[in-house]
């Protein structure tokens, strides 16, 4: 097989500045170069060469928080201004779905992320529902011709979102058996913290195969959040995630009625729980902020992923910095839920990764990358495009755990790339990057994906 060289008017490696007239070079499906043209054609004889001209080429774009599961309710919610509506708004709203409609209305969302170019994706539901699309896409070669795609056409992780405020009456040893704590010993020291482990058994009704079959991509549990799951299967989810490398994400401080249980155990929120059948007696709020809570658990480390984080402090922020968690920002749902908008310019001033997400169709009009970039740039004027840049592409693959195959156009990553081609093309750096982010949505550009 010949060396592929991919040459484009631009490129956008996003660890190294924007390269003029460059390229990228491939071989079996591995970035193996990235320079000037000149330069690739001399150090590569009998490439194959493939020209992209009016093109920028640029790592594929990575929605770092979705649910997929949820797109048969786009246009069936409306702002509400209360996220304790939407909850129960969205609950009569799945509640009225039928069973044919989710499945095209998934693929239908799946279409959506490829066609914006965001083909590493954090996908989260509590249905199955996505495992099984996954399974069918690899398995339908009718429905891969007529997509005119490979198989399952993402790159990423799904969670299974644990949602259980109760504390597990099951439960009566916490400490990790030996067998466990020597499974433990194995994982990198940069993961590890004081404190007790827990065992990765799930003290809850959930189908294990689930987790065990084997998909396209990972597949692994979450937790929804520190209001919605008890502190014990934080721990549990967090042991689990961490033996298999795997990041552990969970909603943070997304609205001011999550704050008020969690430090007052009253409220919105605490009703809501009990008019879904929970039990007070069992509810168990920490006294104190979501991140000073996973804190004390030992669940902040570099391979946590806070999403939403609209109402932290700056002492939150502080914790963040130093454990080397990481955030992800939706704001287009946070304005949709009524809830705020995320202190960008305070998390960007720290030395926080930073990924963008578009939570679902149940709280936003698209799954579209692009407008959330540009909402972010009007959130935080000051910040440079090529930061923004930087947390659509490699700052979300950071989050995600897997910065080492995508996220950046540099030797050694996954050839997954996009080709964006704007109505003119800009004939400035800066510009260039300023048109990516401040246009507004994927509409604004033809984009291919380079495999």
């Amino acid at each position: 097989m010949k060396v592929q060289i991919h040459s484009a008017p631009w490129v956008i490696p996003v660890t190294r500045p924007v390269i003029e007239n460059g390229a990228v070079a491939v071989f079996e499906r591995c970035v193996v170069d990235v320079g000037y043209l000149k330069d690739m054609m001399l150090k590569y004889p009998g490439h194959r060469l493939i020209h992209h001209p009016d093109a920028i080429l640029m790592p594929s774009l990575v929605n770092a928080h979705c649910h997929l599961e949820l797109s048969p309710l786009k246009w069936r919610l409306a702002p509400t201004g209360s996220i304790i509506a939407w909850v129960e708004s969205l609950a009569k709203a799945r509640a009225s779905i039928g069973p044919e409609e989710w499945m095209p209305a998934i693929k239908d969302a799946l279409d959506e992320l490829v066609r914006g170019g965001a083909l590493i994706v954090g996908d989260v539901g509590n249905t199955g529902l996505v495992p099984s699309v996954m399974m069918e896409w690899n398995s339908s070669t009718a429905y891969r011709q007529a997509r005119d795609t490979m198989g399952w056409p993402l790159e990423g992780i799904h969670f299974v979102e644990i949602i259980a405020p109760e504390a597990p009456s099951s439960h009566d040893s916490l400490q990790a058996p030996p067998a466990l704590s020597h499974q433990l010993e194995a994982c990198p020291a940069s993961s590890k913290r004081t404190g007790t482990w827990y065992d990765p058994a799930l003290p809850i009704d959930i189908d294990e195969s689930l987790l065990e079959a084997q998909y396209p991509m990972p597949v692994t549990v979450s937790a929804h959040g520190v209001h919605t799951v008890h502190a014990v299967l934080l721990k549990t989810i967090k042991a689990r995630t961490r033996l298999k490398g795997l990041p552990f994400t969970l909603h943070v401080a997304e609205s001011p009625e999550e704050i008020q249980y969690l430090k007052d155990g009253v409220g919105p929120m605490f009703d809501l729980l009990k008019q879904h059948g929970r039990d007070p007696a069992r509810l168990k709020f920490p006294s104190k902020g979501p991140v000073a809570f996973l804190d004390d658990l030992g669940l902040l480390d570099e391979m946590t992923l806070l999403v939403h984080c609209v109402q932290l402090e700056e002492d939150e922020l502080d914790i963040i910095e130093s454990r080397g968690a990481s955030i992800c920002l939706c704001p287009r749902s946070n304005t949709f839920l009524g809830v705020g908008a995320p202190p960008v310019d305070q998390i960007l001033n720290r030395r926080i990764n930073c990924a963008i997400g578009t939570d679902s169709l149940a709280s936003n009009d698209r799954l579209d990358i692009f407008s959330e970039m540009a909402v972010i740039s009007t959130l935080s004027p000051n910040t440079p495009p090529s930061r923004i840049i930087e947390m659509a592409t490699i700052e979300g693959a950071r989050a995600l755990g897997l910065a080492n195959r995508f996220g950046s156009l540099e030797p050694h990553k996954t050839a997954l790339f996009l080709g964006i081609r704007p109505p003119q093309l800009p004939k400035d750096p800066q510009v260039l990057e300023e048109t990516i982010v401040g246009t507004g949505s994927r509409d604004g550009f033809e984009i291919s994906v380079i495999r």
